[in-house]
Order: C-alpha cells, then structure tokens, then sequence
C-alpha cells in the first residue's frame, strides 16, 4: 500500500486525478520491483477555478469502474 500511495503522491502532485485506480491498473516494475500506474485515459487534470458568482457550479462527469469509483463523482 505504502508504494502504491508514493506514486499517488507523485501524481497528485502533477496535478492529476487518475480516476481509475484499480487493482488492474497496477503493475510492479521487474528491473527495480516498483509499482507503477498505468491507463491514464480517464485522468482529470486538476486547475485553478476561479468562481464569478455563488451560483456558479462546477461539475465533473463520473469516469472510471464501479466498485472503484469515489462515492464524491
């Protein structure tokens, strides 16, 4: 687990929200043993928004696999 939330870390710190985390998209590396993410197709790239009134929303469309999903999408 503690590999897995480093290259989370990693990728969150880019910006990027992978979606679809799920136990197939992770792979070890065989030359150094790591854990690497891969499909990065449903990412969302994370930017700053800024609000011109209250009532303005922003929305998201829910991408990724049920059962891995975030109840938040």
């Amino acid at each position: 687990m503690r590999d897995i939330l480093e290259v989370l870390a990693v990728v969150h710190q880019e910006g990027i929200i992978h979606r679809d985390l799920k136990p197939s998209n992770l792979m070890r590396r065989r030359p150094d043993n790591k854990i690497v993410i891969i499909d990065f197709g449903a990412i969302k790239q994370l930017t700053t928004q800024v609000l011109i009134s209250q009532q303005q929303i922003s929305k998201t469309v829910p991408i990724g696999t049920e059962g891995y999903m975030p109840k938040e999408q």
